[in-house]
């Protein structure tokens, strides 16, 4: 198992607390913009809480996103990105998960719209090499992992209808991600970096969507 150096152990530190700065920063900032930001209000959604809060908590995660890969980038070169296949997947699938998830805080989209996204994401995923490999068949490992990827996100849209859950359920779901990494002994890959930025943007958007939440 590899030994986390201390040259390691600094940077990761440092980044890490750095990016949860920045992600409070930046929760904060969406929250008092909100007020102006456009949103459809003729259109009912369902929600299981009586209240009306600000959206628009994504936008921390997907900076971090982007800034950690940027960070990446810097210390290991930019052929390192550009060379992974299944990286160049992972970048898409979230940048489009990004877009469609502001333009629905923003104007309330059509639940077909989201659900035609959400199969995009997953076939630019397949496409790039991510999926899940149980059976012989490809087919069937593809169709598991579009099943999957489309139930995880409906799901997590769910629990957001509740403060705090889908945030720390997507917590416990990094830390185990990050934990896999570590015992594969590759702590230096740009997939932990990820993981840790998204980490620290949920941790920073947690101090606002905690009970009672405000975003």
């Amino acid at each position: 198992m590899m030994n986390l150096s201390d040259d390691m152990l600094l940077t990761y530190s440092g980044f890490f607390l750095v990016t949860v700065v920045v992600s409070c920063l930046v929760n904060g900032l969406a929250l008092k913009s909100s007020a102006w930001a456009p949103r459809n209000k003729v259109k009912k959604i369902i929600r299981w809480q009586s209240t009306t809060k600000p959206s628009f908590g994504g936008i921390s995660f997907y900076i971090l996103f982007l800034i950690s890969l940027s960070v990446f980038t810097m210390l290991s070169g930019i052929e390192e990105v550009t060379e992974n296949k299944q990286l160049i997947g992972i970048i898409a699938a979230s940048t489009l998960a990004f877009l469609v998830g502001f333009a629905d805080d923003a104007y309330n989209t059509i639940p077909i719209l989201k659900f035609t996204m959400q199969i995009c994401c997953g076939l630019i995923l397949i496409y790039s090499g991510i999926y899940i490999d149980l059976f012989a068949s490809p087919e069937l490992n593809y169709a598991i992992t579009m099943f999957w990827i489309v139930g995880i996100t409906n799901a997590m849209n769910l629990l957001d209808n509740m403060d705090a859950i889908s945030s720390v359920v997507s917590i416990f779901i990094i830390l185990s991600a990050m934990l896999i990494i570590y015992l594969k002994n590759d702590l230096s890959s740009v997939y932990f970096l990820l993981l840790l930025g998204v980490l620290s943007g949920i941790l920073g958007f947690l101090y606002f969507n905690w009970h009672p939440s405000k975003i």
